[in-house]
């Protein structure tokens, strides 16, 4: 029987990096199998545009990766905020790439 002992790794993005120096460090990442990489790269703050710029920072340097927010969605915030987060996760989603 084989268990994977990490799931997934969650990296926060800083609601102001959205450039290539920030995300180098990821070029060459390899996972354990079975494993999966989160960014945190949802910020209310500067919406769709933000998030989509740092999306695309990010893919070219990372393959595959999920998206989160920087730190946890309901700590200390209003429900209009977590409302715009939740929006936010919607409209930056993608299918998963599959690959057969």
């Amino acid at each position: 029987m084989t268990y994977t002992l990490i799931a997934y790794i969650h990296a926060p993005v800083p609601v102001d990096r959205k450039d290539d120096e920030f995300f180098r460090p990821f070029d060459g990442l390899k996972l354990p199998a079975g494993a999966e990489l989160f960014l945190g790269v949802v910020h209310a703050r500067d919406g769709i545009e933000g998030l989509n710029a740092r999306i695309a920072a990010a893919s070219r340097h990372v393959p595959s990766f999920g998206i989160a927010t920087e730190c946890g969605m309901a700590r200390a915030r209003t429900p209009s905020v977590v409302e715009r987060l939740l929006e936010l996760h919607a409209a930056g989603s993608r299918e998963p790439k599959r690959t057969t």
